[in-house]
């Protein structure tokens, strides 16, 4: 979610039964005060994380640092998919998954 109850309403109701959530983005001005359904989030077992990230002036060095090959990413990303192939993807979310995670490289297909 990115810091607007609206969005963060709509994570949680995503959500399936011991789902997570991270909160990226600070709510701030007048979204500094959410209603959350804490109700959903008791019966559901669901877990909300906050995180405060990064800021935007630091990406062009994060992006050059895993561009230069500064960080292997090959035990982390051990699947490169197409576009077409990420609703399989999330299906498998209902079985134990292999290690690492997919990521989609191919956008037209």
């Amino acid at each position: 979610a990115l810091g607007v109850e609206a969005t963060t309403l709509t994570a949680l109701g995503s959500l399936r039964k011991l789902g997570r959530m991270v909160q990226v983005g600070m709510p701030a001005g007048d979204h500094a005060t959410m209603t959350i359904p804490m109700d959903r989030i008791y019966s559901g077992q669901l877990a909300v994380y906050g995180t405060r990230g990064m800021p935007a002036w630091r990406y062009p060095s994060l992006l050059d640092l895993l561009t230069g090959q500064g960080v292997d990413l090959g035990p982390l990303v051990t699947r490169k998919i197409g576009l077409s192939q990420a609703s399989r993807e999330l299906a498998a979310f209902d079985r134990p998954a292999p290690p690492g995670v997919a990521v989609i490289t191919d956008f037209a297909g």
